[in-house]
């Protein structure tokens, strides 16, 4: 009996008869063939892509890991590494010191010299554990901070409510604003087995309370038609520790959503992760208000950078409070 080939796939014997499945087997071993190819491709050109960090129910990367053959991870270079969730210390600190370099006469004009250097400080932490989005967050704080606190820079002068230094800002300022999520970023960055998505709720939260707190302040000294006492709501003159106003307080509120929203829409939070940012950050900034109101006049040493650290963690820790009970 001699076979003969009757089309693509088929092997007809001498009568005649087709062998059943042979078609389907031989497309089956192809597929295969073709599957641990490109396999092999892939391994060989070193871009496996692994997800690393659980997040709401789905995996999203915690940091890119490129993984081999030998299942040993290798760091990511070029531009996967800038865009990386947290790209480690090297990358940050290379393109923050480039930042700084090349934008040293436009940062400047909103620090001084002691608080340009300890915000690069703040600045390679930030991009190091939370990557370009992390940092973004800084960055427009610092922006839109500093932009409302020049807003009718010659009545607050007048009035004695306008900043120091014409609104720059000195290291005292920087860790006023900056020491929470400088801790966030630094456990981040730890080999303690911390929740990643909860480092980023705190984080985020330090600097939507901080810009919120700016925002009323500096909207109420300059817009504020009245100003209440936060303890009591007795009615003081604008610039009073602990005095609240409804246009100032409105701003803060809006300058936290937009903030946050900002979080949310770079995927470093999600919908519940918000909530509990926005609520955290009103809630810090009312009980600075009472601090404010209650202690600074009488305790020497509670400054307001002093307040804005207490204020500023308490953000962070109710928010990863909030994260991790719900």
């Amino acid at each position: 009996m001699t076979a003969r080939h009757g089309g693509l796939g088929t092997v007809r014997f001498g009568f005649g008869r087709q062998v059943p499945g042979f078609k389907k087997a031989v497309q089956q071993s192809v597929a295969q063939k073709d599957a641990v190819l490109h396999r092999s491709i892939l391994v060989s050109q070193k871009t496996l892509f692994l997800p690393c960090q659980p997040h709401n129910d789905q995996w999203m990367p915690r940091r890119t890991c490129i993984v081999p053959r030998s299942g040993v991870s290798i760091p990511p270079l070029e531009m996967s590494s800038l865009l990386a969730s947290q790209p480690g210390p090297w990358v940050g600190i290379a393109a923050n010191t480039l930042v700084y370099i090349l934008g040293n006469k436009v940062l400047l004009r909103g620090l001084t010299w002691e608080g340009y250097y300890s915000s690069w400080v703040l600045g390679a932490l930030s991009f190091s554990a939370f990557g370009v989005y992390g940092y973004s967050v800084v960055c427009l704080y610092f922006i839109v901070g500093s932009w409302v606190t020049k807003l009718k820079m010659e009545v607050k002068e007048k009035e004695g409510t306008a900043e120091a230094r014409g609104g720059r800002r000195g290291i005292g300022s920087v860790l006023g604003s900056g020491v929470a999520g400088m801790a966030c970023a630094a456990l981040a960055l730890s080999p303690l087995p911390l929740e990643y998505t909860m480092l980023q709720v705190g984080f985020l939260a330090s600097f939507c309370s901080k810009l919120s707190d700016t925002v009323s302040s500096e909207i109420g000294k300059a817009y504020g038609r009245t100003t209440y006492l936060a303890t009591t709501f007795a009615p003081v003159p604008r610039g009073t520790e602990g005095a609240v106003s409804a246009e100032g307080t409105l701003a803060g509120v809006v300058a936290s959503v937009l903030l946050s929203g900002y979080g949310f829409l770079v995927h470093m939070i999600d919908i519940q992760g918000l909530l509990c940012v926005v609520s955290a950050s009103l809630i810090a900034n009312y009980i600075e208000s009472v601090i404010g109101a209650t202690f600074q006049d009488t305790i020497p040493w509670l400054t307001n950078n002093v307040v804005n650290m207490i204020q500023i963690t308490l953000a962070s820790v109710i928010a990863m409070g909030l994260f991790f009970a719900f």
